[in-house]
């Protein structure tokens, strides 16, 4: 099963994304936002030509925001991300608060999936209240990541700051060697 790898991309292009997004990233109280996929190809040449040596072709940008102490009810409990299995990997970036929070990824033991769709379209599903899971993998967003968005998870922000993160989903999930 795949969770997530780390993965180093030069510093140019991640100072472009953080640039990027302090621009563009939800400035209201909601966890996750889809952004202007269009807008984010158009103004992040570096991003995209990275993006076109790996053979990765952008489909949607969402920004990620958790408030200090998880505040937001979305983030007090783990989720699942719905996308196909063809685009269940994301390749997420640190944008602020990144080294002091992480994110926990589970196995469901006991519940129910409660699939969900947003008014922008977005999809994802959270569970039951009787849920009950199992850690199975723990990152910190230190660097920019890859990660299965189809196994549960959640992101903790255990402090006084708000966590802002990128996720960049492709046409089709990328190869690993």
């Amino acid at each position: 099963m795949f969770y997530f790898k780390q993965i180093d991309v030069k510093n140019n292009i991640c100072n472009e994304l953080k640039s990027w997004c302090m621009d563009n990233i939800q400035t209201n109280n909601v966890p996750f936002v889809l952004l202007d996929s269009n807008k984010f190809i158009n103004e992040c040449p570096l991003f995209l030509k990275w993006a076109s040596d790996q053979d990765l072709k952008i489909k949607l940008v969402v920004g990620i925001k958790v408030n200090a102490h998880n505040e937001q009810i979305e983030s007090k409990t783990p989720h699942i991300d719905l996308m196909d299995n063809e685009r269940n990997i994301a390749l997420n970036f640190p944008i602020k608060n990144c080294d002091n929070t992480y994110t926990t990824m589970y196995k469901l033991k006991k519940g129910d999936q409660i699939d969900i769709t947003l008014p922008d379209g977005t999809a994802y599903s959270k569970f039951s209240d009787d849920s009950e899971f199992e850690e199975v993998e723990t990152f910190y967003l230190k660097k920019p990541t890859f990660f299965n968005t189809g196994i549960p998870h959640q992101v903790f922000n255990n402090t006084d700051d708000v966590r802002l993160s990128l996720s960049i989903r492709f046409e089709r999930n990328p190869k690993f060697n």
